[in-house]
C-alpha cells in the first residue's frame, strides 16, 4: 500500500486546520492510506514525511502567494497562508527530486504551477 501525505486546509478564523473527507475516501478507494499532514515550514519534519510518503496530494485552499510567481499582490487576492505556501514549496520541489508522484487540486495546482516558473490571474 502507499502512503500518501495529503496537505490540510486551514481555517484562518478558526486556527485550525482539517480535511475534507472525500480526499480521503477517494485514496482509500484507490488502495492508498491517506494520511493529514501537520502544517509545518519545519525542513526536519518535512523531510521525515518525504521520506514516509509515496506520494502527496496538494488539495485546495487558500490563495498562492503572488510574490511566489513574482508578483505584488493585489487587493483582490484573498488571504495567502505563507506557512501552507513555504511547506508545500519545500514537499513539491523535493518530491520532484525524489521522483516521487504529486497531485494537485485547485490550488495544489495553482501552487505546482508556480514553482514550476508559471504566473496566475
Amino acid at each position: 500500500m502507499k502512503i500518501i501525505g495529503c496537505m490540510p486546509l486551514f481555517d484562518d478564523n478558526k486556527n485550525s486546520y482539517w480535511m475534507l473527507p472525500r480526499y480521503m475516501k477517494m485514496l482509500e478507494e484507490h488502495g492508498a492510506v491517506p494520511i493529514m499532514l501537520p502544517l509545518t515550514d519545519n525542513k526536519e519534519e518535512l523531510d521525515c514525511l518525504l521520506d514516509m510518503c509515496d506520494g502527496f496530494l496538494l488539495t485546495g485552499g487558500q490563495d498562492v502567494s503572488p510574490e511566489l510567481y513574482g508578483e505584488i499582490p493585489k487587493t483582490t487576492c484573498g488571504m495567502p497562508c505563507t506557512l501552507r505556501d513555504n511547506m508545500e514549496v519545500y514537499l513539491l520541489k523535493a518530491a520532484v527530486d525524489k521522483d516521487k508522484s504529486v497531485l494537485g487540486i485547485c490550488r495544489g495546482i495553482q501552487i505546482i504551477n508556480a514553482c514550476l516558473g508559471g504566473t496566475l490571474y
